[in-house]
């Protein structure tokens, strides 16, 4: 599995652990938005590795952001879905380390971005901004 895929399984595992998550729809599969039914989405969205180390057995920082967009019925309000958007920055919280093997993923900080009409839903958009060393 490439260390790109570990980081994704880890940071989906940590999202499912979340209690009070809407259905979780993962990249490239089935889209689950139903009209009036509450869902989320979480996308990986790496950056370009830098070197961290040299020589034979030097190692790459990766960093990237874990998307996760939640979406709840439009016109009904904020209230839900921000307080939602608060338990998914909870659940990242900052020098939490993911570890599979030799892959630590570490979470730098996670923040709540503007929500938005998308229609039929509205939309808050929660960012976790994550680093490893591989």
């Amino acid at each position: 599995m490439s260390t790109y895929a570990i980081i994704q399984s880890l940071l989906d595992t940590q999202l499912q652990s979340l209690s009070g998550l809407p259905p979780l729809q993962l990249e490239n599969t089935v889209n689950i938005g139903k009209t009036g039914v509450s869902f989320s989405r979480a996308t990986l969205l790496p950056a370009a590795k830098s070197q961290a180390s040299v020589g034979i057995s030097g190692q790459d920082l990766i960093r990237g952001i874990y998307q996760v967009d939640l979406f709840v019925p439009q016109d009904t309000g904020s209230a839900s879905v921000n307080a939602l958007a608060d338990s998914v920055v909870d659940h990242f919280p900052r020098g939490l380390a993911l570890a599979s093997g030799e892959v630590v993923v570490h979470i730098n900080t996670a923040s709540r971005l503007t929500g938005g009409r998308m229609e039929p839903f509205y939309s808050v958009p929660v960012q976790v901004q994550w680093s490893c060393i591989a």
